[in-house]
Protein backbone atom coordinates (compact mmCIF):
# COMPACT_ATOMS: atom_id res chain seq x y z
CA UNK A 1 0.00 0.00 0.00
CA UNK A 2 1.31 3.53 -0.83
CA UNK A 3 2.38 5.85 1.75
CA UNK A 4 0.38 8.77 2.47
CA UNK A 5 1.58 11.64 -0.34
CA UNK A 6 3.20 15.21 1.41
CA UNK A 7 2.60 18.29 -0.23
CA UNK A 8 5.43 20.44 -0.85
CA UNK A 9 6.15 24.32 -1.33
CA UNK A 10 5.97 23.68 -4.63
CA UNK A 11 3.22 22.50 -6.87
CA UNK A 12 3.27 19.41 -8.50
CA UNK A 13 6.17 18.39 -5.88
CA UNK A 14 5.77 16.13 -3.25
CA UNK A 15 6.97 13.61 -1.21
CA UNK A 16 6.13 9.97 0.68
CA UNK A 17 7.53 8.41 3.96
CA UNK A 18 10.33 5.34 3.07
CA UNK A 19 13.09 3.52 4.23
CA UNK A 20 16.59 2.52 2.91
CA UNK A 21 18.60 0.21 4.67
CA UNK A 22 16.08 -0.33 7.38
CA UNK A 23 16.62 3.27 8.25
CA UNK A 24 13.69 6.13 7.96
CA UNK A 25 13.75 8.00 4.23
CA UNK A 26 11.62 10.41 2.19
CA UNK A 27 11.10 9.65 -1.58
CA UNK A 28 10.24 12.90 -4.02
CA UNK A 29 8.00 12.48 -6.54
CA UNK A 30 6.39 14.93 -9.34
CA UNK A 31 3.43 15.18 -11.37
CA UNK A 32 2.94 17.01 -14.71
CA UNK A 33 0.89 16.78 -17.63
CA UNK A 34 1.74 15.06 -21.15
CA UNK A 35 1.24 16.57 -24.68
CA UNK A 36 -2.10 14.57 -24.34
CA UNK A 37 -3.26 16.70 -21.14
CA UNK A 38 -2.79 12.76 -19.11
CA UNK A 39 -1.41 13.26 -15.55
CA UNK A 40 2.30 11.80 -15.24
CA UNK A 41 3.84 10.55 -11.94
CA UNK A 42 7.30 10.62 -11.79
CA UNK A 43 9.64 9.19 -8.81
CA UNK A 44 12.34 11.37 -8.82
CA UNK A 45 14.87 10.35 -6.19
CA UNK A 46 15.78 9.49 -2.14
CA UNK A 47 16.95 12.09 0.76
CA UNK A 48 19.75 9.67 0.83
CA UNK A 49 20.63 9.85 -2.46
CA UNK A 50 21.09 13.46 -1.97
CA UNK A 51 17.20 14.52 -3.66
CA UNK A 52 15.68 17.31 -2.40
CA UNK A 53 12.92 20.01 -2.90
CA UNK A 54 14.82 22.04 -4.85
CA UNK A 55 15.87 19.00 -7.49
CA UNK A 56 12.70 17.88 -7.83
CA UNK A 57 11.31 21.16 -8.78
CA UNK A 58 13.71 21.77 -11.30
CA UNK A 59 13.36 17.98 -12.81
CA UNK A 60 9.44 19.23 -13.24
CA UNK A 61 10.29 22.42 -15.15
CA UNK A 62 12.22 20.16 -17.02
CA UNK A 63 9.83 17.68 -17.95
CA UNK A 64 7.41 21.02 -18.39
CA UNK A 65 9.61 22.58 -21.11
CA UNK A 66 9.96 19.14 -22.99
CA UNK A 67 6.77 18.87 -23.17
CA UNK A 68 5.95 22.04 -24.95
CA UNK A 69 8.73 21.07 -27.23
CA UNK A 70 6.94 18.22 -28.24
CA UNK A 71 10.66 15.82 -27.10
CA UNK A 72 10.55 12.88 -24.73
CA UNK A 73 11.25 14.18 -21.06
CA UNK A 74 14.45 12.47 -19.40
CA UNK A 75 14.01 11.59 -15.95
CA UNK A 76 17.48 11.09 -14.50
CA UNK A 77 18.05 9.92 -10.90
CA UNK A 78 19.89 12.55 -8.64
CA UNK A 79 22.89 10.74 -6.76
CA UNK A 80 24.74 11.59 -3.60
CA UNK A 81 24.00 15.69 -4.13
CA UNK A 82 24.62 17.69 -1.27
CA UNK A 83 21.88 18.99 1.30
CA UNK A 84 22.27 22.50 1.23
CA UNK A 85 21.17 25.13 3.77
CA UNK A 86 18.40 26.30 1.03
CA UNK A 87 17.26 23.09 0.98
CA UNK A 88 16.90 22.67 4.56
CA UNK A 89 15.63 25.95 4.87
CA UNK A 90 12.36 25.50 2.58
CA UNK A 91 11.70 22.30 4.31
CA UNK A 92 11.80 24.02 7.78
CA UNK A 93 10.04 26.97 6.49
CA UNK A 94 6.82 25.01 4.80
CA UNK A 95 6.24 23.08 8.21
CA UNK A 96 6.76 26.73 9.74
CA UNK A 97 3.60 27.95 7.96
CA UNK A 98 1.28 25.47 9.90
CA UNK A 99 2.46 26.06 13.22
CA UNK A 100 4.26 29.12 13.69
CA UNK A 101 2.62 32.43 13.58
CA UNK A 102 5.86 34.33 13.20
CA UNK A 103 7.20 32.16 9.81
CA UNK A 104 7.28 35.26 7.42
CA UNK A 105 9.42 37.10 9.89
CA UNK A 106 11.71 33.66 9.99
CA UNK A 107 11.93 33.86 5.71
CA UNK A 108 13.03 37.34 5.77
CA UNK A 109 15.56 37.35 8.12
CA UNK A 110 16.43 34.04 6.06
CA UNK A 111 15.98 36.30 2.34
CA UNK A 112 17.98 39.61 3.36
CA UNK A 113 20.88 37.58 5.83
CA UNK A 114 21.31 34.03 5.52
CA UNK A 115 21.24 34.21 1.66
CA UNK A 116 25.24 34.12 1.50
CA UNK A 117 25.22 30.49 3.36
CA UNK A 118 22.46 28.92 0.70
CA UNK A 119 23.97 27.36 -1.91
CA UNK A 120 26.56 25.85 1.07
CA UNK A 121 26.38 21.88 2.09
CA UNK A 122 24.48 21.96 5.40
CA UNK A 123 26.52 19.77 7.15
CA UNK A 124 29.92 21.64 6.14
CA UNK A 125 28.61 24.89 8.49
CA UNK A 126 30.40 24.94 11.35
CA UNK A 127 31.33 27.27 14.17
CA UNK A 128 33.75 29.34 12.28
CA UNK A 129 31.29 29.59 9.62
CA UNK A 130 28.58 31.90 11.90
CA UNK A 131 31.66 33.44 13.80
CA UNK A 132 32.69 34.98 10.51
CA UNK A 133 28.54 35.74 9.49
CA UNK A 134 28.74 37.64 13.04
CA UNK A 135 31.79 39.53 12.08
CA UNK A 136 30.34 40.57 8.66
CA UNK A 137 26.48 41.79 10.14
CA UNK A 138 28.44 43.76 12.92
CA UNK A 139 30.56 45.55 10.30
CA UNK A 140 30.47 48.08 8.06
CA UNK A 141 28.63 48.06 5.23
CA UNK A 142 25.70 46.69 7.35
CA UNK A 143 26.35 47.88 11.15
CA UNK A 144 23.20 45.79 12.48
CA UNK A 145 22.15 46.21 15.86
CA UNK A 146 23.46 42.73 17.95
CA UNK A 147 19.71 42.13 18.71
CA UNK A 148 19.07 41.70 14.57
CA UNK A 149 21.83 39.42 14.76
CA UNK A 150 21.08 37.38 17.51
CA UNK A 151 18.02 36.71 15.54
CA UNK A 152 19.60 35.67 12.65
CA UNK A 153 21.45 32.86 14.83
CA UNK A 154 18.20 32.06 15.90
CA UNK A 155 16.76 31.83 12.58
CA UNK A 156 19.97 29.32 11.42
CA UNK A 157 19.67 27.57 14.46
CA UNK A 158 16.26 26.72 13.84
CA UNK A 159 16.46 25.96 10.33
CA UNK A 160 19.22 22.92 11.24
CA UNK A 161 17.36 21.81 13.89
CA UNK A 162 14.56 21.02 11.98
CA UNK A 163 16.92 19.02 9.01
CA UNK A 164 18.47 17.06 11.84
CA UNK A 165 15.39 16.56 13.92
CA UNK A 166 13.77 14.93 11.01
CA UNK A 167 16.97 13.53 9.69
CA UNK A 168 17.63 14.83 6.00
CA UNK A 169 21.25 14.87 7.68
CA UNK A 170 22.97 12.58 9.81
CA UNK A 171 25.93 12.45 12.19
CA UNK A 172 25.65 16.54 12.00
CA UNK A 173 25.61 18.39 15.65
CA UNK A 174 24.05 21.87 15.02
CA UNK A 175 27.17 24.56 15.20
CA UNK A 176 25.18 27.39 16.68
CA UNK A 177 23.41 25.08 19.33
CA UNK A 178 23.90 25.22 23.17
CA UNK A 179 26.00 28.40 23.17
CA UNK A 180 28.65 27.00 20.83
CA UNK A 181 28.47 30.31 18.97
CA UNK A 182 29.00 33.08 21.45
CA UNK A 183 28.38 36.74 20.14
CA UNK A 184 30.12 39.00 22.81
CA UNK A 185 27.11 42.00 24.16
CA UNK A 186 27.29 45.57 23.33
CA UNK A 187 28.69 47.86 26.46
CA UNK A 188 25.84 49.69 26.47
CA UNK A 189 24.43 49.81 30.17
CA UNK A 190 22.95 52.93 31.24
CA UNK A 191 25.48 55.36 33.18
CA UNK A 192 23.62 58.60 33.54
CA UNK A 193 21.78 58.45 36.92
CA UNK A 194 19.81 61.50 38.71
CA UNK A 195 21.04 63.95 41.07
CA UNK A 196 18.59 64.45 44.39
CA UNK A 197 17.93 67.80 43.29
CA UNK A 198 16.90 66.98 39.29
CA UNK A 199 14.87 63.46 40.96
CA UNK A 200 13.11 65.97 43.17
CA UNK A 201 12.68 68.49 40.35
CA UNK A 202 10.94 65.42 38.20
CA UNK A 203 8.72 64.34 40.75
CA UNK A 204 7.53 67.69 41.64
CA UNK A 205 6.60 68.18 38.00
CA UNK A 206 4.79 64.53 37.73
CA UNK A 207 3.26 65.12 41.20
CA UNK A 208 1.57 68.36 39.43
CA UNK A 209 -0.02 66.60 36.61
CA UNK A 210 -3.94 65.73 36.81
CA UNK A 211 -3.18 62.14 36.31
CA UNK A 212 -1.22 60.86 39.05
CA UNK A 213 -0.05 57.85 37.13
CA UNK A 214 3.57 58.75 36.22
CA UNK A 215 4.17 60.24 39.48
CA UNK A 216 3.14 56.86 41.27
CA UNK A 217 5.18 54.82 39.29
CA UNK A 218 8.23 57.03 39.71
CA UNK A 219 7.82 57.36 43.38
CA UNK A 220 7.60 53.21 43.31
CA UNK A 221 10.24 52.52 40.91
CA UNK A 222 12.85 55.48 42.06
CA UNK A 223 12.90 54.35 45.65
CA UNK A 224 12.66 50.32 45.37
CA UNK A 225 15.23 49.68 42.78
CA UNK A 226 12.55 47.53 40.68
CA UNK A 227 12.38 47.03 37.21
CA UNK A 228 9.11 48.42 35.32
CA UNK A 229 7.91 45.30 34.91
CA UNK A 230 7.63 43.83 38.95
CA UNK A 231 6.35 47.49 40.06
CA UNK A 232 3.46 47.15 37.14
CA UNK A 233 2.58 43.42 38.35
CA UNK A 234 2.72 44.17 42.09
CA UNK A 235 -0.59 43.20 43.70
CA UNK A 236 -1.71 44.26 47.45
CA UNK A 237 -0.42 40.66 48.09
CA UNK A 238 3.27 42.16 47.84
CA UNK A 239 2.91 44.80 50.36
CA UNK A 240 2.78 44.20 53.90
CA UNK A 241 2.29 47.57 55.79
CA UNK A 242 2.86 45.99 59.24
CA UNK A 243 6.62 44.84 58.60
CA UNK A 244 6.63 47.64 55.92
CA UNK A 245 7.79 45.29 53.27
CA UNK A 246 7.12 45.23 49.25
CA UNK A 247 7.99 41.96 48.33
CA UNK A 248 9.12 41.46 44.58
CA UNK A 249 8.57 37.83 43.23
CA UNK A 250 11.36 36.26 41.33
CA UNK A 251 11.64 36.48 37.69
CA UNK A 252 13.27 34.80 34.71
CA UNK A 253 15.93 38.29 35.14
CA UNK A 254 15.60 38.33 38.92
CA UNK A 255 15.34 36.87 42.53
CA UNK A 256 12.75 36.90 44.79
CA UNK A 257 13.26 39.71 47.45
CA UNK A 258 11.93 42.23 50.34
CA UNK A 259 12.14 46.12 49.83
CA UNK A 260 11.76 48.21 53.07
CA UNK A 261 9.04 50.94 52.95
CA UNK A 262 10.55 54.44 52.52
CA UNK A 263 7.66 57.30 54.06
CA UNK A 264 7.55 58.58 50.19
CA UNK A 265 6.25 55.03 48.77
CA UNK A 266 4.11 54.71 52.13
CA UNK A 267 2.45 57.91 51.70
CA UNK A 268 1.87 57.21 47.75
CA UNK A 269 0.84 53.24 48.63
CA UNK A 270 -1.66 54.84 51.37
CA UNK A 271 -3.40 57.17 48.80
CA UNK A 272 -3.34 53.92 46.53
CA UNK A 273 -5.22 51.21 48.42
CA UNK A 274 -8.12 53.41 48.74
CA UNK A 275 -9.03 52.60 45.40
CA UNK A 276 -9.52 48.22 46.09
CA UNK A 277 -7.83 47.42 42.75
CA UNK A 278 -6.30 43.62 42.29
CA UNK A 279 -2.88 45.40 41.35
CA UNK A 280 -1.34 48.30 43.30
CA UNK A 281 -1.21 50.36 40.35
CA UNK A 282 -3.51 49.29 37.35
CA UNK A 283 -4.01 51.02 33.89
CA UNK A 284 -7.31 52.26 33.56
CA UNK A 285 -9.51 49.27 32.85
CA UNK A 286 -7.64 47.39 35.76
CA UNK A 287 -4.73 45.79 33.52
CA UNK A 288 -1.52 45.61 34.17
CA UNK A 289 0.46 48.63 32.86
CA UNK A 290 2.93 47.56 30.41
CA UNK A 291 5.42 50.63 29.66
CA UNK A 292 5.03 54.56 31.44
CA UNK A 293 3.49 56.53 29.36
CA UNK A 294 5.35 58.62 26.40
CA UNK A 295 4.68 62.19 28.52
CA UNK A 296 7.23 60.99 30.87
CA UNK A 297 9.90 61.26 28.62
CA UNK A 298 8.32 64.45 27.20
CA UNK A 299 8.59 66.13 30.46
CA UNK A 300 11.87 64.71 32.06
CA UNK A 301 13.53 66.03 28.62
CA UNK A 302 12.28 69.70 29.22
CA UNK A 303 13.34 69.36 32.63
CA UNK A 304 16.89 68.36 31.74
CA UNK A 305 19.17 70.44 30.05
CA UNK A 306 20.90 68.64 27.07
CA UNK A 307 18.88 65.05 28.03
CA UNK A 308 17.02 64.63 24.80
CA UNK A 309 19.44 63.59 21.38
CA UNK A 310 19.00 65.50 18.45
CA UNK A 311 17.03 62.98 15.93
CA UNK A 312 19.22 62.09 12.83
CA UNK A 313 18.04 61.03 9.90
CA UNK A 314 19.49 57.42 7.90
CA UNK A 315 21.47 59.59 6.06
CA UNK A 316 23.32 61.92 8.68
CA UNK A 317 23.84 58.74 10.48
CA UNK A 318 25.82 57.19 7.51
CA UNK A 319 27.77 60.54 7.51
CA UNK A 320 28.76 60.36 11.15
CA UNK A 321 32.44 60.37 11.86
CA UNK A 322 33.57 57.65 14.26
CA UNK A 323 34.59 60.28 17.10
CA UNK A 324 30.96 61.80 16.55
CA UNK A 325 29.42 58.57 16.44
CA UNK A 326 31.42 57.53 19.61
CA UNK A 327 30.00 60.71 21.52
CA UNK A 328 26.42 60.04 20.42
CA UNK A 329 26.69 56.49 21.91
CA UNK A 330 28.33 58.36 24.84
CA UNK A 331 25.59 60.56 25.46
CA UNK A 332 22.66 57.80 24.52
CA UNK A 333 23.76 55.85 27.91
CA UNK A 334 24.17 58.80 29.96
CA UNK A 335 20.65 59.85 29.15
CA UNK A 336 17.63 59.93 31.77
CA UNK A 337 15.31 57.35 30.83
CA UNK A 338 12.69 54.79 32.63
CA UNK A 339 15.46 52.51 33.60
CA UNK A 340 18.00 55.10 34.76
CA UNK A 341 15.40 55.49 37.82
CA UNK A 342 16.43 51.46 38.91
CA UNK A 343 19.98 52.52 38.00
CA UNK A 344 19.74 55.66 40.02
CA UNK A 345 18.08 53.96 43.53
CA UNK A 346 21.40 51.53 43.11
CA UNK A 347 23.86 54.65 42.89
CA UNK A 348 22.69 56.35 45.89
CA UNK A 349 22.55 53.15 47.39
CA UNK A 350 26.73 52.89 46.65
CA UNK A 351 27.74 56.33 46.97
CA UNK A 352 26.34 56.22 50.26
CA UNK A 353 28.92 54.16 51.58
CA UNK A 354 26.40 52.23 53.62
CA UNK A 355 25.74 49.19 51.27
CA UNK A 356 28.60 46.46 50.16
CA UNK A 357 28.20 45.43 46.40
CA UNK A 358 26.42 42.26 48.35
CA UNK A 359 23.78 44.55 49.99
CA UNK A 360 22.87 46.38 46.08
CA UNK A 361 22.73 42.51 44.67
CA UNK A 362 20.35 41.85 47.30
CA UNK A 363 18.26 44.80 46.87
CA UNK A 364 18.52 44.59 42.91
CA UNK A 365 17.49 41.30 43.09
CA UNK A 366 20.16 40.53 40.27
CA UNK A 367 21.43 36.85 40.26
CA UNK A 368 24.82 37.41 39.97
CA UNK A 369 27.25 39.69 41.17
CA UNK A 370 28.91 40.41 38.22
CA UNK A 371 25.63 42.23 37.52
CA UNK A 372 26.42 44.66 40.54
CA UNK A 373 30.22 45.20 39.63
CA UNK A 374 29.01 48.39 37.22
CA UNK A 375 28.30 50.03 40.89
CA UNK A 376 31.74 49.14 42.86
CA UNK A 377 33.50 52.70 41.71
CA UNK A 378 30.49 54.25 43.22
CA UNK A 379 31.22 53.09 46.57
CA UNK A 380 33.92 55.45 48.32
CA UNK A 381 37.22 54.22 49.05
CA UNK A 382 37.66 53.76 53.21
CA UNK A 383 39.79 50.93 52.68
CA UNK A 384 42.66 53.26 53.97
CA UNK A 385 40.67 54.17 57.44
CA UNK A 386 39.56 49.99 57.83
CA UNK A 387 43.60 49.15 57.58
CA UNK A 388 44.39 52.05 60.31
CA UNK A 389 41.45 50.40 62.76
CA UNK A 390 43.18 46.64 62.49
CA UNK A 391 46.50 47.75 62.32
CA UNK A 392 47.00 50.84 64.66
CA UNK A 393 47.28 49.34 67.69
CA UNK A 394 50.36 47.54 67.19
CA UNK A 395 53.41 48.92 68.43
CA UNK A 396 57.19 48.01 68.05
CA UNK A 397 57.89 45.79 70.62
Amino acid sequence: MATKRNKTSHAGVYWRDSKTNGKKDKTFYITYKDENGKNIEVKVGRTSDGCNITFAKDMRDTCISTVKLGTPPPIKRRRKNIFTLNDAFEQYIFSAEKTKKTWKKDEEIYHNHLNLLKDEELISLNQKTFNDLITIKLSEPFKLKHSTVKHILTVAQLIINYAINNELVHNYTNPIGKGRVHMAQPNNQKTGFLTSDAANKILKKLNEQESKLMYNLTVLLLFTGARFSEVASLTWADIDFNTELITFKATKKGNTRSIQISPLVKKVLLYLVQKKTFLVIPSQNNKQILQMPKQWQVIVDKLLPNNKLKSLTKKEEKELGDKDKALRAEQAKKRITIHSLRHTHATWLAKSGEFTLLDIKEQLGHKTTQMTERYAHHIPEDRHKKHNVVFDSFSDG
